[in-house]
């Protein structure tokens, strides 16, 4: 019986830590160099930039004038200093965050292929020179394919630190038991039939 009882709850435990949702990644670009461009060094994540470069604080000599534009954390942000910054997802996305200290208003749009997803716009037209990293979040109930940030058209209007991004494989509603589930599953079954068969024959033993 407490056989029975530990893989069923293992089992159950199993199924709802695979159905949770997973937390989302964190891409903080502290193992960039200063003014490396950024393209698919986080693919590995599902993640991929154009348009991006990384730009390291002043304080550790890079070339970032971390005092009007400080990182939200660590020392490497990535700027938009040749125009846009579009970041691409390979298996689509549902959420993204980033913190942004900017010096024109920054607009963040998602879009799945061609369609537009949904928007959002910084609260300030800027908010640099000592304010504080502006949070901008997007979410969406439809995998977007990429999103697209703009500052300037110019470029070189804004930096983006500690980018949060939540896949939609993370979010899937009806996410697939993996086979250590299954094989749990089966055996709990196996064993709760073993134990029914069991007391019907211990039944028909005291009848007889």
């Amino acid at each position: 019986m407490r056989i029975l009882r530990a893989v069923l709850l293992i089992a159950v435990f199993a199924v709802s830590a695979r159905s949770a949702t997973a937390a989302p990644i964190l891409i903080d670009f502290e193992t960039l160099a200063d003014f490396e461009t950024v393209t698919t060094q986080f693919s590995a994540d599902g993640v991929s930039f154009n348009g991006a470069t990384a730009l390291q604080a002043g304080a550790i000599g890079g070339s970032l004038n971390d005092t009007d534009f400080p990182p939200f954390s660590g020392f490497t942000v990535i700027a938009d200093l040749s125009g846009p910054i579009q970041i691409d997802f390979a298996t689509g996305a549902t959420f993204f965050g980033g913190h942004f200290t900017y010096a024109a208003p920054v607009t963040l749009t998602a879009y799945a292929g061609a369609a537009v997803l949904g928007t959002v716009t910084s609260l300030l037209s800027e908010n640099y020179s000592g304010l504080q990293n502006e949070l901008l979040e997007l979410s969406v109930t439809t995998a977007m394919t990429h999103l697209i940030i703009e500052g300037s058209s110019f470029g070189g209007s804004f930096v983006l630190d500690d980018v949060f991004v939540e896949t939609a494989e993370q979010t899937d509603p009806n996410p697939i038991p993996e086979p250590a589930t299954v094989t749990l599953l089966l055996s709990g079954a196996a064993l709760l039939g073993a134990r029914r068969r069991l007391y019907a024959w211990r039944s028909t033993r005291r009848i007889a």
